[in-house]
């Protein structure tokens, strides 16, 4: 029986276009020294879910393409371990991605183009969604590239049958084979687990919102001090009892203590289970530090 061969697959080009754009996002980077995306959010096909965020360590904004992404930069902000987040990180140099293309014998990623000879087909240069740096366990700084994918389970990553997510399936493994190339760690992430649990998603949109409210140090320190012996004394006190009760024993304004309360869970002050709907008449519950491993 002859062994039947595997078809190899055809390349898209790599064009001066394609080149000139990448020279042109690396002198920046190399005159400025500042990190800039190499995908702009407004120019993205998300466009209507897509975000362009404030930067705090960069001159250039985060563009993140969809809430999944936004909900993702709230998290790693969050994380008092991450200390660079880079989003739309580019795969260069783009010949390195089409040589792991080659090798696995899937399509590069490209887009189609008429010229005067036709419809040809383009390499695009492949982008990772966020690459961090962190501290890890022993304070050692790391680096994870991320890729976001929209799926709840990872088990069912792929129907087979399905085009689409086959396709998905191939730019994962490019993805992958070229972050394993460097030595660097590599995640999917999805939206499976806690860290998209649709309480934690809500109470750190809530926490974020509030954190460039101004109160002074000694202030906070007292609402602090206050909670922390509360939670000890009533661990399944209601929200709605808890500001109130907190409001009268420090005599500031129970709004202010509303206020206070989700800047010290952004700051990881005060450790309330964020898995779970803090409200009117909701108990509060004492949590966990959340970091980045």
């Amino acid at each position: 029986m002859i062994k039947k061969e595997t078809v190899k697959v055809k390349q898209p080009r790599i064009t001066s276009t394609q080149l000139n754009r990448i020279k042109s996002w690396c002198d920046q980077e190399e005159k400025t020294g500042k990190y800039k995306p190499f995908l702009k959010a407004l120019r993205s096909s998300t466009v209507g879910t897509s975000h362009t965020g404030y930067n705090e360590s960069g001159d250039f904004n985060h563009e993140m393409l969809s809430q999944n992404e936004k909900h993702l930069g709230r998290l790693l902000r969050f994380m008092p371990n991450v200390v660079n987040i880079k989003f739309q990180f580019p795969l260069l140099p783009i010949t390195e991605t089409m040589d792991i293309a080659k090798q696995l014998n899937i399509v590069h990623p490209g887009y189609q183009k008429i010229t005067s000879e036709g419809k040809r087909k383009h390499a695009s240069v492949m982008t990772t969604d966020v690459f961090i740096e962190y501290a890890n366990e022993d304070g050692e700084l790391s680096l994870m590239a991320l890729s976001l994918k929209y799926i709840d389970i990872p088990s069912e990553l792929v129907d087979e049958s399905d085009q689409v997510k086959q396709r998905t399936k191939d730019k994962l493994q490019l993805e992958k084979a070229y972050w394993e190339r460097l030595g660097i760690n590599w995640r999917l992430v999805t939206r499976y687990g806690p860290l998209f649990n649709e309480f934690f998603i809500r109470n750190l949109y809530e926490a974020e919102s509030r954190i460039y409210l101004e109160y002074d140090t000694a202030t906070k320190e007292k609402v602090l001090a206050a909670c922390l012996e509360l939670l000890k004394s009533q661990p399944r006190i209601r929200f709605q009892s808890f500001k109130r009760e907190i409001s009268n024993q420090t005599k500031v304004k129970e709004s202010s203590v509303h206020c206070i309360f989700w800047q010290l869970i952004w700051e990881q002050k005060l450790l309330i289970d964020l898995t779970r709907p803090i409200g009117f008449n909701e108990p509060v519950r004492e949590g966990k530090k959340w970091v980045w491993s």
